[in-house]
Formats: C-alpha cells, structure tokens, sequence
C-alpha cells in the first residue's frame, strides 16, 4: 500500500494559506492580496505627508505659504472622497471598462493608484527652486496625489463590503490591511528620512525610481477588485433615490448635534438622530487628528527640542517608528481574537453560512 506523503511544517502553512475559506470563498493569501491594495496608498500618503517639511527644511519655500496651502489641501482631501465616490457609483469609466467585466472599482483602482504614484514620485522634483514656481509645484502635485488617492480609498471601502459581506470575513481582512498599511507606511518613510538627512540631485531622483515602483504594488490587487458587484437596486428604487449630494447633506443633518430647545421644538416632525453614525463620524475624527499629527509631532520634537538633525535625527525617528510598529503588531493579533470570538457566522436571516 502507498504510504501517506508528509509534509513538512512550511508546506501545511502553504496549503492552508490557500485553502478556500469563508463566504466568499477566499484564501487567507488571496485576503491578503486584497489587503495589499492599501500598500501604495500608505506608502503615497506618508510621502505627501512629510512633504511641507522637505520643501520648509531642504527647499527653502516660504513657510506662510506652505502653511496656508497646505491648509487648503487639508479641506481638498475629504471633499474629493464626495466626488470620487459620485463618479464611481455612477460607473464613469465603464465606457473603456465594460462593467461585466470590470466592475465599477477595479478601473478606478487601476487608474488611479498610476496618478498617485505618478504624482507623489516626482513631488521632491521642482522644476525650480524659486519662490512661487516652488509652491505651485508643491500644491498641484500634493493635491494630484490626493485625488488618486482618495479614489484608491473609496474603491477599497465599497470593494470591501461588496467581496466581504459578512463581518467574520471582514475582522480577517481588516487585521491584515493592519500589516499592509504599516508595511506601505514603513517603505513611504524611508526616503523621506533620506531625503531629510541629504535632499542632493542623487538621492532625489533615486527616491523618484523608488517612490514610483512602490506606488505600484497595489495593482496586484485589480484582479481581486473585478469581484465587487453592487447588490441589485430595482427601477423604481433607482428612481425614487436622492441625488448623492442632497443625501451627503441629509446625512450630516441628521447626525449633527441639537441644543434642547431646538430638540423640543422639532420633536414631532424630526426623527431621533443616528447615534452609530454619529460615534462612527467621531471615531474617524479622531483617527484623522491622530494619524496626521504623531508623525509631525515627533518630527518637531525631534528637530527643535532635542535640536537633532541630518542621520541623528534619522536613527531617533526609525527608532520611534519601530517601536510604534511593534506595539501594533501586538495589539492587532489581541483585537482580531477579541472581537472575532463567539461569532456565530450567521446572516441577518440567521442562517449559517460558514
């Protein structure tokens, strides 16, 4: 009788890595592709990010410039999510992307993460180092870079729910677009440490080269977006919908706090306000102001408080962001098992489906 092949431990890992599993019938390395397509987007923003520093530090812009600019790209970035998200349910680009086979994210992904990457590769390229040259160069490509960013945002988001409709697969996905994330963070990083400890010809360009093929990994994931399918809306539901604008502006009405007169007032003809949505709106608040001063923050520390600067202030910054990374690693592993214990892997119908 044949005797039973054994394999050994990295083979058994191989073989469950791509064994179909969950609803949607992916493995854990096709959940990981999908994962990856927020590489190149954490990669561009920790590149655009930083950028007012290299400009303020290696390029000489004027400050209150790059100040007000960057201010106004601020309030550019969430209002191009509205836009990109309109353009997309509206499929704009299925006339050179057939939706059958397409879909409506996957060409917005493609499209999109190339402009990104495009932009934010030659952003430390100026064509001139004289003020005003200098900061429109700085504004257009930060907010070029912006736009193909928040369109790879919105087409992950909807992808998402769309490929992962039920929350046990989607506590899967979203502990390993933790690790993708840091990892497009971490690579965005390093050449704008380099870039601040040496902005030369040289290192310039080989950060452009860099930038870019980075910019592009999240292309692998295209294949996987072309699954995301919309659940079928009927004609008369299609007809009877609001224009997306007024239902953004119904949204942040109903979410909006009331004073109590007001409450009294229109008790009987305004409905209770979302509470969910509401704590969700200030969850990314939060999430936002967080993520966009710790960096900064530790910049400024570094550089002004403990006046470090060149390959000094490098090693303490890659120090911090190590043992940021660390620490997440941890308590993502922590969170995935909390909040994915006791689910009953059923549907809104009850029934059990994995």
């Amino acid at each position: 009788a044949p005797q039973p092949v054994r394999r050994n431990c990295c083979s058994r890992l191989i073989a469950k890595a791509n064994e179909p599993h969950g609803h949607s019938g992916h493995s854990y390395f096709r959940k990981f592709r999908f994962a990856l397509s927020l590489f190149s987007l954490f990669h561009i923003l920790a590149i655009i990010g930083s950028a007012k520093d290299v400009y303020l530090e290696k390029f000489g812009a004027d400050a209150t410039a790059i100040g007000c600019l960057f201010s106004v790209i601020s309030f550019w970035s969430p209002l191009t999510e509205f836009l990109v998200g309109h353009l997309q349910d509206r499929g704009c680009l299925s006339r050179f992307f057939p939706l059958d086979r397409w879909g409506k994210r996957a060409p917005f992904l493609l499209t999109h993460c190339i402009i990104a990457a495009t932009a934010a590769s030659v952003v430390y390229m100026p064509p001139s180092d004289a003020s005003g040259p200098l900061e429109v160069w700085f504004v257009l490509m930060l907010m070029l870079s912006y736009w193909g960013a928040a369109s790879c945002v919105i087409a992950f988001e909807s992808a998402r729910q769309e490929i992962y409709p039920y929350k046990e697969e989607r506590i899967v996905v979203e502990g390993l677009c933790k690790y993708t994330c840091m990892m497009g963070g971490g690579c965005g990083a390093i050449p704008v440490l380099v870039l601040m400890a040496d902005a030369s010809m040289l290192n310039r360009l080989g950060a452009l080269i860099y930038i870019f093929l980075f910019g592009l990994v999240s292309l692998e994931a295209v294949p996987i977006f072309k699954e995301a399918r919309q659940a079928p809306v009927s004609l008369k539901e299609d007809e009877s919908s609001a224009p997306d604008t007024g239902s953004v502006l119904d949204i942040l009405r109903e979410v909006r706090p009331r004073c109590r007169c007001c409450r009294r007032r229109g008790a009987a003809e305004e409905a209770q306000p979302n509470m969910a949505f509401r704590h969700l709106m200030a969850v990314k608040f939060w999430h936002g102001a967080y993520g966009a001063s710790i960096g900064s923050t530790l910049f400024y520390y570094v550089t002004y408080v403990l006046r470090l600067g060149g390959w000094e202030r490098l090693q303490v910054i890659a120090a911090g962001g190590l043992i940021a990374g660390v620490t997440e690693i941890g308590l993502n592993l922590v969170y995935m098992r909390l909040f994915s214990a006791g689910d009953g892997r059923q549907d809104l119908s009850g029934i059990k489906v994995f």
